[in-house]
């Protein structure tokens, strides 16, 4: 059985191990491109390792923070969602959340589960009075029409659509701003 909790720094290496083939597999087999980086270059940097191992023992008070949830199975990670701290100032209330599910467990509805585990958590936290994070923003890649489908059907309304935001490997790709309050 699939479990979703909160992810520690003990969890990161299995997590990140994870993730380097969830980008290996971006825009592989004729899918669409879910994350705006070169096929060629889908690689997990080791600034997105740092990004996620700082970030994740800092206080939603300070700058930089994430919180990371992972979806496991039998000690491997099958998904993950995440909220992060927006980069411009006034900004407090509102987070920007990214997740990805492994391609063995696509359209079972573990992508699903995961946002509303995430909504659930939040709310729990609004109710005590210890969130201050009241809306979810986030950008998915416009031609990435399943992903899209997921944020729509969970409560996501689209806010606005960037045309030719990205040119990777020698296509023009459109970058859409969805929304949803906690």
């Amino acid at each position: 059985m699939i479990e979703i909790r909160q992810a520690t720094a003990a969890d990161l290496p299995r997590f990140f191990e994870y993730l380097a083939k969830q980008l290996k597999e971006n825009g592989a087999s004729n899918t669409p491109l879910f994350q705006p980086i070169s096929r060629d270059s889908a690689d997990l940097s080791d600034d997105m390792r740092i990004r996620f191992a700082e970030g994740i023992v800092r206080e939603r008070d300070q700058a930089q923070w994430r919180q990371l949830w992972i979806a496991t199975e039998n000690d491997l990670v099958l998904g993950h969602i995440d909220i992060r701290a927006t980069s411009e100032p006034y900004t407090e209330h509102r987070a920007i959340m990214g997740m990805g599910v492994d391609a063995s467990t696509r359209r079972q509805g573990l992508g699903k589960r995961l946002i509303e585990h995430l909504f659930r958590e939040l709310s729990s936290q609004l109710n005590f009075g210890d969130s201050i994070v009241e809306r979810i923003d986030l950008w998915v890649l416009s031609a990435n029409e399943a992903a899209k489908q997921l944020y729509i059907n969970s409560g996501f309304t689209q806010c606005g659509e960037l045309k030719d935001m990205f040119r990777i490997d020698g296509e023009s790709l459109d970058y859409t701003l969805m929304s949803r309050l906690v």
